[in-house]
């Protein structure tokens, strides 16, 4: 842990009255956030099983699958929490937040729908990227989306849609972005357990995996409460210091 983050856990547990960790990451995709999860993991679990600590997260990083085991080992062992929300998060952000028992959010604070993908997320990287291991079914609806937007302006240019597809996409990957889907719909329906207020938790899975589309499809307080997630808006005078807090953190002021 950076001294930044020691010092802006300390005013955060000020307050908030609860132990804080800090779940920072400056670039979306840095390779440390991982380990740094796994700092996260011990760090829970060494404390005091019947406190209630609260996770900052000052994160954009997009890693789903390691989130997912992170909250899965701390629901497994009976470890609650809840998290702050201080500015709009990726996919690790929103995961870790479908499993905490409270979401505290700014006004500026946004859940992202989920990359099911394994490397990467948005369509455009179908084309540059051959080797790439896994596409979620949100990029395919796009991808089509685009080449009827190309049949539609001229209807001779393309003469089948899936076959142009197909040349892009195989159909073996097409099977594993409906694998990939399900196994992470299976996931997500697990740990969202904990909020008894949503109407219809797999309707909302989906919509976060496929029906928000393959880019980020950012959900602020408003629509989260409307969903019936438990969420809380920071009051104002306190909104300032987090968001002060979190701009330190990422490194845009030297204050």
């Amino acid at each position: 842990m950076t001294k930044a983050e020691m010092d802006k856990r300390s005013e955060l547990e000020n307050l908030f009255g609860k132990s804080v960790v800090v779940v920072c990451d400056r670039e979306p995709f840095q390779s440390v956030s991982v380990k740094r999860l796994d700092s996260i993991r011990s760090e829970l679990m060494a404390m005091d099983p019947l406190l209630t600590p609260i996770l900052f997260l000052s994160t954009s990083c997009y890693q789903v699958d390691e989130a997912l085991d992170l909250v899965s080992h701390l629901q497994n062992n009976n470890r609650h929490y809840e998290v702050i929300v201080p500015a709009r998060l990726g996919s690790l952000g929103t995961v870790l937040s479908l499993g905490a028992e409270k979401i505290y959010m700014t006004r500026m604070g946004a859940l992202s729908s989920i990359d099911a993908t394994l490397s990467g997320h948005g369509y455009p990287d179908i084309f540059l990227n051959s080797n790439r291991r896994c596409i979620n079914l949100a990029e395919l609806t796009e991808l089509r989306a685009f080449f009827q937007s190309v049949v539609d302006y001229d209807p001779n240019l393309l003469s089948s849609i899936e076959e142009e597809i197909e040349k892009y996409i195989p159909s073996s990957l097409g099977l594993g972005a409906r694998k990939r889907e399900l196994e992470l719909k299976d996931k997500l329906l697990r740990i969202i357990k904990v909020f008894s207020g949503l109407g219809n938790p797999e309707d909302f899975v989906s919509f976060l995996l496929r029906g928000a589309g393959s880019f980020d499809y950012w959900m602020y307080y408003r629509e989260l409460k409307r969903i019936g997630l438990k969420v809380e808006l920071i009051p104002s005078r306190e909104e300032q210091k987090v968001l002060k807090i979190n701009k330190v953190l990422q490194g845009q002021r030297n204050e």
